[in-house]
């Protein structure tokens, strides 16, 4: 039982081993300075390649492309986001033929939002009108005003 059960068990613990060691090697190096002065250097680092990209040092179009990119992904999630608000009390009934409403632009640029009309507005404020009055009743008793 020792013959079959030793072998595989160096087997076993080698490639432990070696499983670990791959892991511990991918680990950044030893810091062998104060953590404060390491983290100073890193920073200088940091705001270094960042002056050397305002001032034109290095090339920038691919960064300025990226970036560029990934703000316009952004600015379209943070738009789908938003209500489409509309400056009316409901939405209005339907137009003649021809005849277009002020909300129908609206509802045409976005067509994943659902407009959001002042009746809402009023709805979403009393639905959550308790909360609010127990919150500023809260921060009243935390932060009283002294006059």
């Amino acid at each position: 039982m020792t013959t079959t059960s030793l072998p595989r068990m160096h087997t076993e613990t080698s490639r432990i081993l070696d499983v670990c060691r791959k892991e511990l090697a991918v680990l950044p190096p030893v810091i062998d300075v104060e953590p404060a002065t390491y983290m100073l250097t890193m920073l200088t680092r940091l705001c270094t390649e960042f002056q050397s990209y305002v001032r034109g040092d290095i090339d920038s179009s691919l960064l300025i492309r990226q970036n560029r990119e990934a703000f316009v992904d952004l600015r379209a999630a943070i738009k789908q986001t938003c209500p489409k608000f509309v400056a009316q009390p409901a939405a209005p009934k339907k137009s003649g033929k021809g005849m277009r409403n002020a909300g129908d632009e609206l509802e045409d640029e976005t067509n994943s939002v659902r407009p959001f009309y002042l009746n809402d507005m009023r709805r979403h404020i009393e639905k959550y009108d308790t909360f609010i009055c127990v919150v500023v009743y809260l921060l009243s008793r935390l932060y009283p005003l002294d006059r």
